[in-house]
């Protein structure tokens, strides 16, 4: 009887142990994005960059040189546009990435709301995967 209570604490220790096993390693390898996500992710992550590095204030001065210049940068098989909007909804400004045709099947949108010499407006960005590339 003691044999049997060893090999079963034995088998329960064991048991214990591939699951914290397996629990680890699934931690540990990088789980699988939700479809879009990386598009989302890029998206909001535009429309930090463009705010922070001041190009924002250069497009409302008539300067979309810096936006086309990050919207470039992106991966080829990401396609963008960057839009602004004043507060009645027209939009005042649109920078598509060169290359890109229309809109994709799945679009992620993200949009901001500033003030720029006390009027409000809207920054909004597109972003799609480029139809035929990877």
């Amino acid at each position: 009887m003691k044999a049997f209570v060893m090999t079963m604490d034995a088998m329960v220790a064991v048991s214990f142990m591939l699951t914290a096993m397996i629990m680890l390693s699934a931690m540990s390898l990088e789980p699988s994005a939700p479809r879009g996500a990386y598009m989302k992710e890029m998206t909001l992550d535009l429309l930090s960059v463009i705010e922070k590095s001041g190009t924002l204030g250069n497009l409302m001065d008539g300067n979309s040189t810096g936006i086309r210049s990050l919207l470039e940068a992106t991966p080829d098989q990401v396609c963008m546009s960057v839009y602004i909007a004043n507060s009645t909804g027209q939009t005042i400004a649109v920078i598509p990435k060169n290359g890109c045709g229309a809109l994709g099947s799945e679009v992620q949108v993200a949009s901001r709301h500033f003030v720029y010499y006390g009027q409000l407006y809207m920054l909004k960005a597109e972003s799609w995967r480029k139809e035929g590339v990877g």
